[in-house]
């Protein structure tokens, strides 16, 4: 890792994307011609405005070709379905692994093994191999639901009971990483992998059972932070003003704040909504919106604060340049046989930036998803899962 959390070794990779894929045999599909009309209009609409960066263009355009890269390469074969599964199986293995270790050190008294941003204000919010516990559960959750769609390819039926029994030690490190890292968001997500199995009547059960367990819940767990939490971010978020969200969560005002002003201030007959404002102008923008609300000195400042997520990718290169984007994911992703994955994909990634590599790992792994899903049994070589 890199000062401030920074993954080196990406950043090469990333860097190298373009020679990579000028090498590249592979012919561009009609996702790949949306990203590259994308990449030319955020550099038109980026010189449009005074303070253009070049640096943060060019690692936009690194992640775009390393995931156009990323895709010849499944298109061309090169990640079997079985070796997808083991790969996913080996890296959940490896997040439980690392957070059980860095929470074995904060029991004997130690800093925790690779954890580069550990709060000691905090000393059970571990990231594991992420930068932050909230980054960790996501990575595990769009990996264990990538796992469970895989898995029906090969096995060629519905996953069901009897195989979680026969996964049961994966299932352990999936509900492990999303309980214990010390992150709220797991709390959220950590059942929503169920939900594709209820449908009709079986929702209408399952939507009773959980609000009398949240009620339970809410007499037996008044102590705990984490739910309390939870609590009160929900009717805060219901209440639509963002001086409630922060007062009930300050993190969660980060990332909802930005939507709400977002909403709040379009405007159709201004330009800048069609081609937006200029690079950093998002934060810039939001960094003042949030410091009017919180009265915080970190937002205001001459650098601004990295916030809004692709609220502020869109304050920044305009609805135009976003809706390419949009439309370059749909073209594959509407294949997606199982819709709740996409559905998850698209409320958590709107509060991701750009150019975060969280956003473009669930990218490739629903592609991942989708050309297997197309791809069927037929062609593929069957081995025995362990």
């Amino acid at each position: 890792m890199m000062p401030g959390g920074k993954n080196g070794e990406l950043l090469v990779l990333l860097a190298l994307s373009p020679f990579y894929l000028l090498c590249q045999k592979t012919k561009a599909d009609t996702s790949d011609k949306l990203l590259y009309v994308m990449l030319a209009l955020m550099l038109i609409t980026g010189l449009l405005h005074p303070g253009f960066r070049w640096d943060t263009y060019v690692f936009s355009i690194c992640c775009v070709l390393s995931f156009i890269y990323l895709k010849g390469e499944i298109k061309a074969q090169k990640f079997p379905l079985y070796t997808v599964i083991v790969i996913i199986k080996s890296l959940i293995y490896l997040y439980a692994v690392v957070l059980i270790a860095q929470q074995i050190c904060v029991l004997i008294g130690i800093s925790p093994i690779l954890c580069s941003l550990y709060e000691p204000d905090y000393p059970w919010k571990l990231s594991s191999l992420s930068t932050e516990p909230s980054h960790l559960v996501i990575y595990v959750l769009f990996l264990m639901y990538a796992y469970v769609l895989l898995s029906e390819v090969y096995k060629g039926h519905k996953y069901l009971l009897s195989d979680i029994k026969n996964d049961r030690v994966l299932w352990f490190a999936y509900f492990w990483c999303m309980i214990a890292s010390g992150s709220t968001s797991g709390l959220l997500f950590v059942l929503l992998i169920f939900v594709r199995y209820f449908k009709g009547r079986t929702l209408l059960i399952t939507c009773i059972v959980f609000a009398l367990s949240f009620y339970l819940a809410n007499l037996f767990l008044s102590d705990s932070a984490s739910f309390q939490r939870i609590l009160n971010l929900s009717s805060a978020v219901l209440s639509y003003d963002s001086s409630s969200i922060l007062e009930a969560d300050g993190s969660a005002a980060m990332r909802f704040s930005p939507m709400f002003y977002f909403f709040n201030n379009i405007n159709f007959a201004d330009s800048g909504f069609w081609l937006g404002h200029g690079v950093d102008s998002g934060k810039f923008v939001l960094s003042a919106f949030m410091y009017d609300i919180t009265g915080f000195g970190a937002y205001n400042t001459d650098e601004g604060a990295n916030m809004g997520g692709l609220w502020g990718f869109i304050i920044d290169y305009g609805v135009i340049v976003f809706g390419l984007f949009v439309a370059s994911l749909a073209s594959f992703m509407k294949r997606i046989k199982d819709k709740w994955i996409v559905i998850f994909y698209i409320i958590i990634m709107m509060f991701m930036a750009f150019n975060m590599q969280i956003l473009w790992f669930a990218t490739v792994l629903l592609y991942m998803v989708y050309h297997h899903q197309q791809a069927g049994e037929k062609s593929l070589v069957r081995s025995p899962i362990s």
